[in-house]
C-alpha cells in the first residue's frame, strides 16, 4: 500500500468525512492494548529522534518546564479572576 497515495485521497475528502476517519483511525487505536501502544510509541519516538524531529530532554529539564507551564497557567487564571471582579465591582458602583 503506497501511504502518499493513501494520504492524498483522503485529504481530497470533505472535512466532514475526514473527521470521522479521524476519529475511526482513534478509536481502533484506543483498542490497543498497553504493551502494543508503548511498542508502537517507543518505535516511533526513536524514529523521530533518529530523523531528528525531535530531541530527548532530561526529566529535570521536563519537570522545570512543567512547574513554569503550570505557574503560568496559574497566573493567567488569577489574572482572569481579578479583571472579574473588578468589572463586577466597577459595574456596581
Amino acid at each position: 500500500m503506497d501511504i502518499s497515495l493513501l494520504e492524498s485521497q483522503v485529504l481530497a475528502l470533505s472535512a466532514k468525512d475526514r473527521a470521522a476517519l479521524a476519529n475511526r483511525l482513534l478509536d481502533s487505536l484506543e483498542s490497543m492494548d498497553d504493551s502494543e501502544f508503548e511498542e508502537l510509541w517507543g518505535r516511533e519516538s526513536l524514529d523521530r529522534i533518529e530523523r531528528s524531529e525531535s530531541k530527548s530532554i532530561s526529566g529535570e529539564e521536563v519537570a522545570t518546564k512543567a512547574r513554569a507551564l503550570l505557574r503560568c497557567g496559574w497566573l493567567r487564571q488569577k489574572h482572569a479572576w481579578q479583571n472579574t471582579y473588578r468589572s463586577s465591582r466597577e459595574a456596581a458602583c
